[in-house]
């Protein structure tokens, strides 16, 4: 299958890992840079079909490095969207250096999504989800009440959990599970992304409940993550996930 390149930039490794997360690497080539300057050198050698730019790098600035790519008849037609803070001053940098857009940080799966489809007319999930059965332990911020439901289904970018008491979606929450095999529990802020309602079925072949995306900053959670879900993927956790599900009580 041939594979349309992504280039993701940014000098902070965490978050480079994080936005990777989001792309299913079957279905994209993913390349990363730590600088513009970098950027721009890979364009040149391995011209990719859409670039996700930090605004502020050192050697040289997203808004910079967009402006150079652009003055190249070669380059220009290759989609650049900057990723920034909402600040005005930012804002104006971004209109100035001729990107095709401009995201707000903290970044979130849906706005890479959209980007790929508006840009590439790719209208599927960009990471793919399996299917699990963990115990998921919640909680919303500001409230010491611990909350455990199912998770249904996973991916590197989130995940979604089975109940009828559903949050509001942008509601952040603080997650928390133990995978099976790794053993370590891992644990990471998340939010609301989307609401399968008990009365309003957006998606009728799941359960009532709520997709939560994932905002994890360090690289041993994700790594975890996607180890566990090749494990799963590949066939090799059935036992594990049995006994993970027998061990817990739930609430009804």
């Amino acid at each position: 299958m041939n594979k349309e390149k992504i280039l993701l930039v940014d000098d902070v490794a965490p978050f480079l890992d994080l936005e990777r997360s989001f792309f299913d690497e079957e279905r994209f080539d993913v390349l990363t840079a730590g600088s513009g300057l970098e950027a721009v050198r890979i364009v040149s050698r391995q011209p990719p079909a859409l670039i996700f730019m930090d605004l502020h790098m050192p050697d040289m600035n997203g808004d910079e490095a967009c402006a150079l790519i652009k003055s190249d008849p070669v380059f220009k037609s290759i989609p650049i969207i900057l990723v920034t803070h909402p600040d005005e001053d930012d804002i104006a940098k971004c209109r100035a250096s001729g990107c095709e857009g401009y995201i707000f940080k903290p970044v979130s799966r849906h706005d890479f999504a959209e980007a790929v489809k508006q840009f590439l007319g790719k209208d599927t999930r960009m990471a793919v989800r399996v299917p699990v059965r963990l115990v998921i332990r919640y909680k919303l911020e500001g409230d010491t009440r611990v909350l455990e439901r199912y998770a249904v289904n996973m991916s590197s970018g989130g995940v979604f959990l089975e109940t009828e008491d559903v949050l509001p979606e942008n509601t952040p929450l603080s997650l928390a599970f133990i995978l099976p095999g790794e053993g370590s529990e891992v644990s990471c802020a998340g939010r609301v992304a989307w609401v399968n309602g008990p009365q309003h079925r957006v998606n009728p072949n799941l359960p009532a409940g709520m997709g939560i995306q994932f905002v994890v900053n360090q690289f041993q959670e994700l790594s975890a993550i996607r180890k566990y879900l090749q494990l799963v993927n590949d066939g090799k956790e059935e036992d594990s996930l049995q006994s993970e599900g027998n061990c817990s009580h739930l609430p009804v």
